[in-house]
Formats: structure tokens, sequence, C-alpha cells
């Protein structure tokens, strides 16, 4: 499924011409297109633009765009495509994402569009803009959101009007995409391309979850009133001081709702989530605005029997991956 965040912004960019790369590809008719076309080679595309699609690579991270964050929940992985365009008409042509729709043959033959939005790799900034007779823009990207498991076998770049049988590129996929960081990928899937829906993760490192960045810090027991409210008799908390990270598009508030954490004791016993943030040092709530890329730090608590170890805690935000920590070490 795809998530889209905020309103997509608007920008108007005006560009520096640079030097012509090798004749593009024409598209006259249907058979005059290779089966399968190639990376780094120029096509002519409709209203005369010229694509070259440069480099892919698959992510579990959200990919920002102007004012919108995309990113994957647990059975997803993004495919992000680097690409540069070229006007090959003798008039200023008006550049926007619905220029060139893509798509995405996925492992088992599943067709997944792209989120029909261009940004550029410079500012990040949605790429809408004018491009002068001959003029390139080199630094074009977009992403699309697909199966986590398995490679996608071949990216559909149409040539013609949205809705219109007309031609189109095929670009195979094997081999082509860079894969995803070890930690995500499923231990049953040696090219590196399927990824986990559940993260073995280690504390003092930042994961990504959906717009959020977050680090485990630390962990611990304490018998000390949190939430306004002491433990009940036979009780005692446990708690989990996490560093959060707005990764999204814009501002993004933080609280106990934003998260999914669970926790399990050595009995198999869950503990029941209070949807509570604290600040790490005081019992007062850690709810809070997050400008982009700012950072804060909360304390989860939960109230366990005091004859029960804590064993694992798991954290997503909302649909997102999960990332498990042992904390069967933690000090009683």
């Amino acid at each position: 499924m795809r998530k889209l965040i905020y309103t997509a912004g608007l920008g108007l960019f005006f560009l520096t011409t640079s030097g012509l790369h090798a004749a593009p590809i024409p598209m006259a008719s249907r058979a005059s297109i290779p089966a399968e076309v190639q990376f780094g080679q120029s096509y002519q595309l409709r209203d005369s633009v010229a694509f070259t699609l440069k480099s892919a690579k698959y992510t579990v991270e959200r990919v920002n765009i102007g004012a919108a964050s995309y990113f994957p929940q647990a059975g997803e992985k993004l495919l992000v495509l680097h690409f540069r365009v070229q006007n090959l008409t003798k008039d200023t042509l008006s550049f926007d994402s619905g220029i060139i729709p893509f798509s995405v043959v996925d492992a088992v033959g599943v067709l997944h569009k792209s989120v029909q939005d261009v940004g550029l790799e410079s500012s990040h900034a949605t790429a809408e803009f004018d491009l002068k007779p001959g003029e390139i823009k080199n630094d074009l990207y977009t992403v699309l959101i697909t199966a986590a498991v398995g490679a996608d076998a071949a990216l559909i770049v149409e040539a013609g009007r949205e809705g219109i049988d007309e031609d189109s590129l095929r670009f195979s996929l094997a081999g082509k995409v860079s894969p995803l960081p070890a930690i995500f990928v499923s231990p049953d899937d040696h090219s590196g391309m399927s990824a986990l829906k559940s993260v073995a993760a280690a504390a003092g490192t930042f994961y990504p979850l959906a717009l959020l960045n977050a680090r485990l810090d630390s962990t611990d027991y304490t018998d000390q009133s949190l939430g306004g409210t002491l433990p009940e008799e036979g009780q005692r908390y446990f708690t989990a001081t996490f560093t959060i990270q707005n990764k999204s598009a814009g501002m993004h508030g933080i609280s106990g709702m934003n998260f999914v954490p669970t926790l399990r004791d050595t009995s198999g016993h869950i503990a029941d989530y209070n949807q509570t943030v604290l600040k790490p040092l005081t019992d007062s709530a850690g709810d809070t605005v997050l400008n982009q890329d700012a950072e804060t730090t909360v304390r989860f608590f939960w109230a366990l029997p005091k004859a029960a170890h804590a064993l694992s805690l798991s954290l997503a935000e909302g649909q997102s991956r999960t990332y498990t920590f042992d904390v069967s070490r933690t000090k009683l």
C-alpha cells in the first residue's frame, strides 16, 4: 500500500544548460523498441523528452520529495530510481511528475505504479520546472513502493499519454538494482533483495521506522512512580529509553500514539502498553513536536510482576517493520 504524508509542495527551478549526450533512440513505433532497453542509454519519450535511467536501488528508509514522505510498510520495500531528462524540442518544455509514468513488475508478476512524484537530488524539492530547448536536467529521482520479498523483474516506463495504449520502455532489473543493507535482508534470500518484516536490532543504533528513526539507549527496572502512579503491590516498572528522530519532510508530533512497542517477559506474557511516553529523567509527559531532522528522548514503561523478567522489546511505528531488542540482561 502507498502512504503519502503531507501535501506535495510546489517549486519553480531555473536550469543551467549542460553538455549534450549521445543521441536518443527514437520511439517512432512499437516495433522499433528493443525488447529490453538499457540503463545509461537515452530514449525518446512522449512530448519529445529524452529519458535516461542512471541507477536504481532498494531501501527500507522513507524517501522525501518536496513536502511528501513515502515509506514502506512491513511487507514492502522501496525502489528508488535516479534518472535524467532532456528537452529535444525547439520550444521550452514544462516538466512535472506526470510527464513520465513509471511502474514496476515484482517477482511474482504484480504491477506496482510509482507514487507519481519526482524530486531533485540536490534539494529534495518537487521537480517542476521549465526545460529550455536542448537542456538537460541530470539530478532527478522517483520512488516506487514494491513487495518486500524478491527482486523486481522489470521497470516499465510509459512513452505515451496516460490511459492510452502507446509505446513503453521495459528495463530488465536483473542484476541492476543495488541491494538492501545486510541487516534488513532475509537470510533466505542471498541476492539481498528481500526485506525482513522484523529485524533483530541492537541498542545504540538508529533504525528507520516510518517517518521516524529510533535508537534504544537504555532499559531499567524501577519502583518509582511513573505516569503519576506507583506500581501496584507485587509489581515494578520496566522502562526503555529511546532517542527519536523526525526524518519526515516536515514537522511531526511525537506521542505514545505514534508507536507500537511490545514487551515480552520470560514466561511469554506480553505486557500491556499504556500509550504513554515520558521524559527520560522526570515523571512528566514526553509529548512534543519535532522539526525536520530534530530529535527527542522519550521513555516507555510497563508494569511487570516482580517475579517476571523482561525478555524482548519490539518497536514499530504504525504498520512499519518491527525492530526487536534482547533486553533480558537488564539489571534488576
